[in-house]
Formats: C-alpha cells, structure tokens, sequence
C-alpha cells in the first residue's frame, strides 16, 4: 500500500446517489442500526467516532467512512474501509443502511463507488466483505457489488456476544469492472 497523501474524505456520486463526509448534523443517525450502538451511545460519542473517522481518511488508518446519501440529503446509512492490512494491501469494507430504506440496492451501489476510489486512493487490490452467514440480505449487498463468495469462517464473528461463522467475499477492482458491465 502506498502511503497516502493526507486529504480530507471525499465525495463520490453517481448522479443520484452521494457519498459524503459525515458531519454534525447528522449525528442522529449514526449508528442507529448497528450493534455498538446502544441506548447508552451519545452525542459526545458520535462526535468521537466522526473525529475517528477524519483521521482516518487523512492516514490511511483507522476506519474512513462516508455517510449514504440520495442527492446529499440526510443519511441513509454508511459505507466504510476498515481494518487496513498494509503487507496485503487489503481492506475491509462494511455497510448498512437504515430499515426504511433497505432492499433498494443503496449499500451495493455505494460499495461500487467506494471500490475504485479505495483501489486507488490506498493503493489496495482487494477489499474484503466479512458477514454473519445467516444475514442473507447482507450477503446479496455483497453479491449486488461485485464480490465473490470465497467461503465460511468458522466463529469469525461476535454478534451480540455470540460467536457466528462468517461468510467471506472479496471485491478485486477486476471484479469491480464485470459488475459494472452486467446488466
């Protein structure tokens, strides 16, 4: 992996659908769906976790996440790179999307407008989608974006403090390409 120029996080489109620094008005919605964040989660909290997260796009480090917007509006959920592994030049890459907005493919396409950025940007070649094997809409977000079924993981995942098997994916700009040419 190349060491990265420090640069604030950026912004993706598709035309309709943006990907933009998170920001605090929109603390509200970080989160709301995810397993860390409980009744106890606050604002100072969010606060932190968005401070996190621009270090993380100016080092290369950390977690970089971008807050998922149609048009720029208010979150819709958030596509994200963590878990760096430079000697791989790997990535792990996650999502989620709030429930009034699921099953419109919003995480899939914001993983293929992240993708090309995070092969470029980072110098990765693989971004790895690490999901519980039984969050079968999850896995079809993965499929949607372009990534492989590579296999399970026995016990890979702690899901409200239980251990899960994992299905693996991986997304190679390769990859990244076909999906964008399908139909």
């Amino acid at each position: 992996m190349t060491d990265p120029v420090p640069l604030p996080p950026p912004v993706l489109t598709d035309g309709e659908l943006l990907l933009r620094p998170w920001h605090h008005a929109s603390m509200d919605t970080i989160g709301r769906w995810m397993n860390w964040c409980t009744p106890g989660y606050s604002n100072a909290d969010a606060l932190l976790w968005m401070r996190d997260v621009e270090r993380g796009w100016a080092s290369g480090e950390g977690e970089c996440a971008l807050a998922v917007t149609v048009g720029g509006g208010q979150p819709l959920g958030c596509v994200g790179l963590n878990q760096f592994r430079t000697e791989y030049r790997t990535a792990n890459v996650g999502y989620w999307v709030g429930q009034p907005h699921q099953g419109q493919g919003l995480a899939a396409r914001a993983v293929r407008l992240l993708a090309p950025y995070a092969f470029e940007r980072f110098g990765l070649r693989r971004l790895e989608i690490v999901v519980a094997e039984h969050n079968l809409p999850s896995r079809r977000t993965a499929e949607k974006a372009g990534a492989r079924f590579e296999g399970i993981a026995r016990k890979r995942l702690v899901v409200h403090g239980e251990s899960v098997h994992a299905a693996m994916y991986a997304l190679v700009a390769e990859d990244l390409r076909q999906a964008v040419a399908a139909p």
